[in-house]
């Protein structure tokens, strides 16, 4: 009996330490699993935070580009898309990738479904049904850092949903976010079946306990092989990282924490003339040589700053990188930190991407030079001479002086001649000026006929030599009929505290006086100019002049008109044909009968001659007797077909003397006639083309 209690006792130790043992087994069985099913959820959680963060920092600058407002914000997400569509991973179903949706809902970068690009996928639900979109954006709006969401749908080419665990970043600046996914493998179940099957197992037996340690080797067995497809998996998740860098546009070099360069793709291969054999380990100073193309100065290298300061750094402007080879390109990039982890962690390295915007430089350089040049003179604008007044305001530069010019007869040469004449003698001018001018000095085109110069280190006396030089030149120069002529005036900055827009308002004052005074007698010259220009291209010559001056004035005394109206009526008989300066030589010359469209063009000088005559004050009361001096009694005559006393007198006394002289003196086109065959013709126009009453008084003046 004894015995069989002992082997009682003994069973029920057995039994005792059995189930002890299969608690204890069982209860350190239940720690180790979740304790790795939490190792692998978190490295699942770890590999998806850093794809995520790595293409986060790959498209970085474009962010902070548009956060400091370089760049546009519609731009800077074109550029990112562009990027995101680009990266590509793998994991157990195959390629996975990167997606982009903005904070609206709208599926921005969908690579493996591009249909649903640009869509509204804001009502996606998963199988549970909950929405997708709308969690994946409230977690992004909320933790912009990074953030897990998790729902049910289904694998690529499974009809069952699975679990599938997504990592997302917001980028609140551009109201999107980026992310990626992981689907919950099938291990993850055995795990939870396992950790239910050892909440029973303190009710079972030894053999439970040898086939639940079965179980437990099997599965440890399982995972250690799920471990090492994950380790294949991530190997070729970097490999394919690799891949991607290559295919990339843009330039890009990682480099260690030492600066030295670990990888380089083959745009930057291209770039610096480096092949990624010769680069390697290399320091990054000695492949990218960088300076700036305004200073020639050698710029800081960005990798050894973002090491220095822990930063992300961008290129200044107008930098340029030189190759290997020795070609120079215009660049632009970014150096980030390379971190492990979050952004506290330590900087194992830097990645620093740029591409060549040598075509863009030139494209905005352009663009620049029109902004800040007058297309018509190829002198600088109003715009570009502003900035120029602020940044010459320095006593460096004293005395400085401001020359202020206003063509004169510009008005009058495009009423004229037609603004084809007056842009060539904008044209001429300007290059007077630049002629005249000292290459420091600085031109521009202030207005319309306004022109000003700035004129650095230079006193009265240097003022005054340029503008005599400016003159002369002038003096010397034509276009077309018309003089080139030009009012000046300037005044000197010679104190650091003396406002140099006070001082082009003295020049534009004194230019302003000295037009006044010099109006009248350019206003004379123009007038006797255009005279001896119609002298010498047609059959009017001063005695054709002079003798309807004589008619004219005996018709008038014949009138009893006053003396005042004699000078006018004189001055009109002088230049009346003034218009035919327009006209071209071979017409007013022609000995042929004209054709109509000659014809039409010999008309329109009186029309001429009236915008000449009313754009000179001193003409301007004759300017309605030109313009009418071709109309007919009967209304027959041209421009405006007036009739009878709605023409004016002295436009009907001048035809009828001009009709005269016309007939009785050699032309191209006809011999002249006898004063009496004259006589008669024009007593045959009475009514018609003349004045009866006036043709009378003529016809009694010339018999006498």
């Amino acid at each position: 009996m004894k015995k069989i209690i002992i082997k009682n006792s003994k069973f029920k130790l057995l039994v005792m330490g059995t189930f002890v043992i299969i608690l204890l087994i069982t209860f350190s069985l239940s720690i180790i699993s979740l304790e790795f099913y939490n190792k692998m959820q978190y490295q699942r959680e770890m590999e998806l935070e850093r794809i995520v963060d790595i293409s986060y920092k790959t498209i970085s600058p474009y962010i902070e580009m548009a956060e400091s407002g370089e760049m546009k914000k519609g731009e800077a997400i074109e550029h990112i898309r562009e990027i995101i569509r680009r990266l590509y991973y793998t994991d157990d179903f195959g390629y996975n990738y990167i997606f982009m949706s903005s904070y609206g809902g709208t599926m921005l970068v969908q690579p493996f479904e591009r249909e649903k690009e640009g869509s509204n996928q804001w009502n996606l639900r998963d199988v549970n049904g909950k929405y997708i979109i709308r969690e994946l954006t409230a977690a992004a709006k909320e933790s912009p850092e990074g953030a897990f969401v998790t729902y049910l749908y289904y694998p690529p080419g499974e009809e069952e949903a699975e679990e599938k665990l997504s990592y997302i970043r917001g980028i609140p600046v551009l109201e999107a976010y980026i992310g990626t996914g992981m689907y919950m493998e099938s291990g993850y179940a055995v795990l939870n079946k396992l950790l239910k099957w050892q909440r029973y197992v303190l009710a079972i037996s030894g053999g439970i306990f040898i086939l639940l340690l079965f179980f437990y080797i099997r599965e440890l067995v399982k995972e250690i092989r799920q471990r090492q497809v994950a380790e294949d998996s991530l190997r070729e998740e970097k490999e394919l990282l690799s891949v991607t860098l290559q295919s990339i546009g843009d330039g890009v070099i990682a480099t260690d924490k030492n600066g030295k360069v670990m990888l380089i793709n083959q745009v930057a291969e291209e770039l610096t003339g480096w092949h990624k054999e010769e680069a390697f380990d290399k320091p990054l100073s000695q492949i990218f040589h960088i300076f700036n193309e305004r200073t020639n100065e050698v710029c800081e290298n960005p990798v050894a700053k973002v090491l220095e300061t822990g930063k992300i750094v961008g290129l200044a402007n107008h930098t340029a990188l030189v190759s290997k080879d020795g070609v120079s390109r215009s660049i632009a990039d970014s150096a980030a930190p390379i971190r492990k982890g979050n952004d506290g962690g330590d900087i194992h390295g830097v990645v620093l991407v740029f591409r060549d915007v040598t075509e863009e430089k030139k494209q905005e350089d352009e663009i620049i030079r029109l902004g800040y040049q007058d297309h018509l003179t190829g002198l600088n604008n109003r715009r570009f001479f502003e900035e120029a007044l602020i940044e010459l305001s320095q006593q460096q530069y004293l005395p400085i002086t401001i020359v202020v010019g206003d063509v004169n007869g510009l008005k009058m040469t495009n009423d004229i001649f037609g603004h084809e004449i007056g842009d060539n003698l904008l044209r001429k001018l300007a290059y007077i000026l630049k002629e005249s001018c000292r290459k420091k000095d600085i031109l521009a085109r202030w207005g319309g006929d306004e022109f000003i110069m700035l004129l650095p280190n230079t006193t009265v006396a240097g003022a005054e030599e340029i503008c005599d030089k400016i003159k002369q030149k002038c003096n010397q120069s034509k276009e077309g009929p018309m003089h080139v002529s030009i009012s000046l005036g300037y005044a000197v900055k010679t104190l650091a505290d003396e406002n140099l827009w006070e001082i082009q308002k003295q020049a534009e004052d004194w230019m302003y006086r000295n037009k006044l005074l010099k109006g009248k007698s350019f206003r004379n010259t123009v007038i006797a100019s255009l005279k001896a220009t119609l002298f010498e291209k047609s059959m009017e010559t001063e005695e054709h002049a002079e003798r309807l001056k004589i008619l004219s004035f005996k018709m008038g005394k014949a009138l009893e008109l006053s003396s005042l109206e004699l000078d006018e009526l004189e001055l009109l008989a002088m230049l009346h044909d003034i218009g035919k300066i327009a006209v071209r030589e071979s017409i007013l010359n022609k000995a042929s009968e004209l054709t109509e469209s000659e014809w039409d063009e010999m008309r329109k000088h009186s029309e001429i001659g009236y915008r000449i005559a009313h754009a000179t004050p001193e003409l301007s009361k004759i300017a309605e007797y030109i313009l009418c001096h071709h109309e007919w009694w009967n209304g027959g005559g041209y421009p405006q077909k007036l009739k009878k006393e709605n023409i004016p007198l002295f436009s009907r006394i001048l035809s009828i003397a001009d009709a005269y002289d016309a007939m009785t003196t050699d032309r191209a086109y006809h011999k002249a006639v006898s004063k009496e065959e004259a006589i008669e013709e024009i007593r045959r126009c009475a009514g018609t083309q003349f004045d009866p009453k006036l043709v009378e008084i003529f016809c009694s003046i010339i018999n006498t």
